[in-house]
């Protein structure tokens, strides 16, 4: 299969071509082919300067191959930005739910002067955040932890070992489930109770019908 596409793209390529259209180049190779055909496209890309647009389903190819990023939605394209501006700045819901991997975390909450969960818990509220009412709130993994602190209590309901790191689920007492990434070899077990923070400065804030605030 690796060698296949290999020699599809030379083909495509030895004309050079105005523009390159690669439609799901990666979609039936095995996960070592796919890492070594996504980092060979890329660089011969760069090499020979060819414009090129892919069509892909994967977002992780399409973070890491691309210089820019037209996400779709039901036949419209709903962000057009740099990979890096629509991770960390999406304009919905659903652009932030389909970007990142482990994905993203949403909570319920009713802002005032904080966002109140439930239960008693709440979380500050983010700089430059002026809407009060209910909304939705997304989380990214790597912004919730011990190392942001406390504020946050729940249960570990699982924890899945990747490696250098460990993706953990807390299921929060105020309701709603979390995930957290954390180095590998924390002692964290399923049934733990924790009480972690949040980076109030990366909490991405939505509408109920998924505008961004």
């Amino acid at each position: 299969g690796g060698q296949q596409q290999r020699v599809a793209l030379a083909r495509a390529m030895i004309r050079k071509p105005d523009v390159l259209l690669l439609d799901e180049p990666l979609a039936n190779l095995d996960a070592k082919l796919r890492l070594e055909m996504r980092s060979e496209i890329r660089r011969i890309q760069r090499e020979t300067g060819i414009t090129a647009i892919l069509v892909t389903h994967d977002q992780v190819e399409a973070m890491s191959m691309c210089d820019r990023i037209a996400l779709m939605k039901e036949g419209r394209i709903v962000q057009l930005d740099t990979p890096e501006a629509m991770y960390s700045n999406p304009n919905t819901q659903f652009v932030a739910g389909f970007l990142g991997n482990p994905p993203i975390s949403f909570l319920d909450v009713t802002a005032t002067d904080e966002l109140a969960l439930g239960a008693g818990q709440s979380i500050a509220m983010p700089t430059g955040l002026k809407t009060t009412g209910d909304m939705v709130i997304g989380i990214r993994p790597e912004f919730f932890g011990p190392q942001h602190g406390t504020g946050l209590e729940g249960e570990v309901t699982f924890v899945e070992p990747q490696g250098r790191e460990d993706l953990i689920d807390v299921r929060l007492d105020g309701g709603g489930e979390i995930r957290s990434i954390q180095p590998a070899g924390d002692t964290v077990t399923p049934g733990q109770r924790i009480n972690w923070g949040v980076a109030t400065d990366r909490i991405l804030a939505f509408s109920r019908d998924g505008r961004r605030l």
